[in-house]
C-alpha cells in the first residue's frame, strides 16, 4: 500500500505543496468545509489590489507610449489576470476536484497488475518533470524580477518634476496614496511581492494540476487498451465469464470518461481567457524582446527577464496541447485495441458483443477552451503562426511610430 500512495504522491505533491499556499487544494482524505473553503481569498484579494488595479490604472495615465503600455501589460497585468482567474477557478470547483483526486487515490490504491502499475508509475514520474519544469520556471520569473528590482530599490536613480527622488515599486502602478513614504513604501513593495508570488503559484499550480489529472487518464487509457486487447483469452468460451469480463471493462471505460468528462468541466472556462488572449500576449513579448536588443543599452537582465516570462507562457501553452493530445490520441487508441483482439476466435455470440464499446471508443476524449476550440498541437501551432502576424505588424508599426 506505501508504494501504491508513494505513486500518487509523486505525481501530486509538489502541486499540493503549492496550492496549499494559496488555499486552494481540494483535498484527497476529506473535502474543504467551513472556513478552510475561503482561504482563497487573501490571495485574490492581493493579487487585485495590488497588481491588477493599480496597473490598469497607470495604463491609463502613460498616454500613447506604445512601449510603456506594452510593458505593463506583458510583465504583470494580462499574466497576473490570467492566474487570478485560475486561482478562483480552482477554488470554486474545489468540491469536484476533490472527488476527482479521490477517484484517482483509489486507482492507485485498487492496481495489482505490475504491468499497470508500472505504466501509472511511468505517468505519475512524467507528471513530476512537467510539473516541476512549469514551477522552476515562475519561481525563475519570480527571482529574477525580485533581485532586479531590489537593486533599483536600493539604488534609485529617477526624480520628479520637483527634483525629489523616486524609489520604483515591486511592480510599476499607480497608487491612490502616497507610495513613497516610509514605512509605506516598504510595506507597498512587501505586498507587491507577495502578490506576485502568489500569482506566479497560481499560474503553475493550475497547470500541474491539470496536466497530473490527465496524464494519470492517460495512464488508465494506455492499461484499457491491453485488457481490451486480452478480453476472451481466458474464458474458455464460457459467455458467463465473457460477459463479466467485458462489463468489468466498459465499466471502468465509462468511468475514465466521467472523469474526463470532469477535468473538462473545471478547466474548460479557466483556460478560455489564455486562449483567447494568448496569440496577443506572444506578440506582445516578442515586440517587447526586440525593443530590449535594438532601443536599449543595460540589455542583459532586461533579456532574461522577457525570455522567462516569454518561455513561460510558450511552456505553458504548449503542456495544455500537448497532455491533451496525448489524451485524444490514447482514448481513440481503444479502437484498435479492440480491433486487435482475437475476436476472429470467439464465438460469433462473443464476437458481436465488442460492437458497441468498438462504436463507443471511436468518440475521443477531448479537452477544450470554454467549448469553443479543442486543445491539440494543431491549436498550438496556429497560435504561434497567429502571434508572428500579429508582431510583424507590429514592429511594422514601430517603425512609423
Amino acid at each position: 500500500m506505501a508504494e501504491k500512495e508513494q505513486g500518487f504522491q509523486t505525481a501530486f505533491s509538489v502541486t499540493r505543496f503549492v496550492m496549499r499556499f494559496q488555499g486552494i487544494w481540494p483535498g484527497v482524505d476529506k473535502p474543504r468545509t467551513g472556513f478552510s473553503r475561503f482561504q482563497f481569498i487573501p490571495a485574490a484579494l492581493m493579487m487585485v489590489f495590488f497588481i491588477n488595479a493599480v496597473q490598469t490604472m497607470e495604463l491609463t495615465r502613460v498616454g500613447g507610449d506604445l512601449n510603456m503600455i506594452i510593458d505593463i501589460l506583458t510583465f504583470a497585468d494580462i499574466p497576473i489576470f490570467i492566474a487570478l482567474v485560475k486561482h478562483v477557478g480552482i477554488a470554486y470547483n474545489n468540491k469536484v476536484l476533490y472527488k476527482l483526486l479521490y477517484l484517482i487515490s483509489e486507482d492507485w490504491k485498487e492496481v495489482t497488475k505490475e504491468s499497470e502499475k508500472k505504466v501509472m508509475w511511468q505517468k505519475a514520474r512524467l507528471s513530476r518533470i512537467f510539473t516541476m519544469i512549469e514551477v522552476s520556471l515562475g519561481l525563475g520569473r519570480l527571482f529574477i524580477h525580485t533581485i532586479r528590482m531590489t537593486y533599483a530599490m536600493l539604488h534609485p536613480t529617477s526624480f520628479d518634476p520637483t527634483g525629489k527622488l523616486i524609489r520604483p515599486s515591486y511592480m510599476r502602478g499607480y497608487f491612490i496614496y502616497d507610495s513613497q513614504s516610509t514605512p509605506i513604501y516598504e510595506i507597498t513593495w512587501g505586498c507587491q511581492f507577495v502578490a506576485t508570488a502568489f500569482g506566479g503559484c497560481a499560474f503553475a499550480s493550475a497547470d500541474a494540476l491539470f496536466v497530473a489529472l490527465v496524464f494519470h487518464l492517460c495512464g488508465q487509457l494506455t492499461n484499457l487498451q491491453t485488457e481490451f486487447r486480452e478480453v476472451g483469452k481466458n474464458t474458455s468460451g464460457k459467455k458467463l465469464e465473457f460477459v463479466r469480463s467485458l462489463a468489468r471493462i466498459i465499466k471502468k471505460h465509462r468511468r475514465i470518461c466521467h472523469m474526463a468528462d470532469t477535468v473538462e468541466y473545471c478547466f474548460n472556462k479557466i483556460y478560455l481567457v489564455q486562449v483567447s488572449s494568448s496569440s496577443v500576449i506572444f506578440c506582445l513579448h516578442g515586440y517587447s524582446l526586440v525593443t530590449i536588443l535594438f532601443d536599449q543599452d543595460d540589455v542583459v537582465v532586461e533579456l532574461i527577464v522577457m525570455t522567462f516570462f516569454t518561455l513561460g507562457f510558450i511552456y505553458s501553452m504548449f503542456v495544455y496541447c500537448y497532455v491533451a493530445e496525448c489524451l485524444s490520441t490514447e482514448s481513440l487508441a481503444l479502437s484498435s485495441a479492440i480491433f486487435d483482439n482475437t475476436w476472429y476466435d470467439l464465438p460469433p455470440k462473443h464476437a458481436k458483443l465488442l460492437l458497441l464499446p468498438l462504436q463507443r471508443t471511436g468518440k475521443p476524449l477531448i479537452v477544450t477552451a470554454g467549448k469553443f476550440v479543442v486543445f491539440s498541437l494543431n491549436l498550438f501551432s496556429n497560435i504561434i503562426k497567429t502571434s508572428a502576424g500579429y508582431l510583424s505588424m507590429l514592429l511594422a508599426l514601430r517603425e512609423k511610430l
